[in-house]
């Protein structure tokens, strides 16, 4: 039996990042090492994952697929509206189509701004049928995708969140009561006057300058605080590899100290976590980069900045701002209006995240994969 995992061509770590440039580390993460998350995520869902060989789309054309064959394909934000994701998803659709056996797909996602029209070109939507013909049940991210995916008359699909939501499995209330009593113990503070888990701004929303010189001030106030990256936008400059940075951070910047001091970058997610689990609070523009503190037992929020951030927030029940919110409220009173936000919804994430793990369960199950034994006490509370 062929066991594939069609995925990037590592799991959630990227070995000796250290001893290489960061494009070693920017390539085999996808570009965005957020990607290494969302794989964690799969690891703790998926029994015997650790027993598929990892491939990637380029492998399919060297792999002798069989009816017994059994593939797990990591998704991602592929159902997008550009000319980039026509050229992207012929190709896909083209692999695809010579994989045998069972399949399950999991995270399919839109990628869209604020108010843009969902209107996929034919090559994607041609990717997205041989997708779904592929498995009996798709796993998407949010309500966005199933009503994408609905209109181009794809109905197999069920939203499942995303896997990352399922990092640690032992997650409960009582996870976040040390974060609770840390932030309750500084209520007069400030939220400079937290440890802080920032994640790095997304340069391509609306209004992200204005985010990007809030953090700012707050980060050069902020003592033992962190700015974590997972683009290119500013790894390299950190490796050392260039003097410059991203012009979007020389506008918000008197100079790059700010940057070198306090940003963060991590080759594992493993570390990720350890390192966040030292946080009082975390909020940012990345759903990954809210996940794995949220992950850790942190108060996280994340700051909704797209069709696809809102989507998932709202699918997960993750508590979010948006960046509107963000912009209009004051530094003083921050840290207040997030604790308040997280715990305030906090019950209604768990509850969700029982009720996202049992939607999993079924999207395994039909598509005949067995889950991990505790993943299957989450998602079936009687088992």
């Amino acid at each position: 039996m062929k066991k594939n995992w069609l995925t990037l061509p590592v799991r959630s770590r990227v070995n000796n990042a250290y001893a290489r440039h960061s494009s070693y580390l920017l390539k085999r993460s996808g570009w965005n090492i957020g990607n290494l998350v969302f794989r964690k995520g799969l690891e703790s869902i998926i029994r015997d994952i650790d027993s598929y060989s990892l491939s990637t789309w380029e492998d399919l054309t060297r792999i002798a697929f069989d009816e017994s064959s059994m593939t797990v394909i990591s998704c991602a934000n592929w159902l997008g509206t550009s000319d980039a994701d026509e050229i992207s998803n012929r190709r896909r659709a083209d692999l695809l189509d010579g994989v045998k056996g069972r399949c399950v797909a999991v995270g399919l996602g839109i990628q869209a701004l604020h108010g843009e029209r969902i209107d996929m070109g034919p090559e994607t939507v041609r990717f997205a049928n041989v997708l779904s013909s592929k498995c009996p049940i798709l796993s998407v991210r949010d309500e966005i995708t199933l009503k994408a995916l609905s209109q181009i008359g794809i109905n197999n699909a069920i939203v499942t969140g995303c896997p990352s939501n399922f990092i640690n499995l032992d997650l409960s209330r009582s996870s976040f009561s040390s974060g609770r009593d840390r932030i309750r113990g500084r209520a007069a503070a400030r939220i400079q006057d937290l440890r802080l888990m920032i994640s790095e701004v997304s340069l391509t929303a609306s209004r992200s300058s204005d985010v990007l010189r809030k953090i700012m001030r707050i980060l050069a106030d902020s003592n033992g605080s962190s700015y974590v990256l997972q683009t290119p936008a500013l790894i390299p400059f950190l490796y050392g590899e260039c003097d410059s940075v991203h012009p979007r951070y020389l506008e918000a910047l008197a100079d790059t100290s700010l940057i070198l001091s306090r940003s963060r970058v991590f080759s594992g997610v493993d570390d990720w976590l350890f390192a966040a689990k030292f946080s009082d609070l975390s909020f940012g523009m990345r759903i990954h980069g809210t996940m794995v503190p949220l992950q850790a037992g942190v108060p996280s929020v994340l700051l909704a900045h797209d069709q696809r951030t809102a989507g998932l927030a709202r699918s997960m029940y993750i508590p979010h701002f948006s960046i509107d919110e963000f912009l209009e409220e004051t530094i003083e009173s921050m840290a207040g209006l997030m604790a308040a936000r997280f715990f305030d919804e906090l019950d209604q994430y768990l509850l969700m995240r029982e009720k996202l793990a049992g939607r999993f369960l079924q999207v395994l199950e039909v598509c005949g994969f067995q889950p991990r034994i505790q993943f299957e006490r989450l998602g079936r509370p009687s088992v």
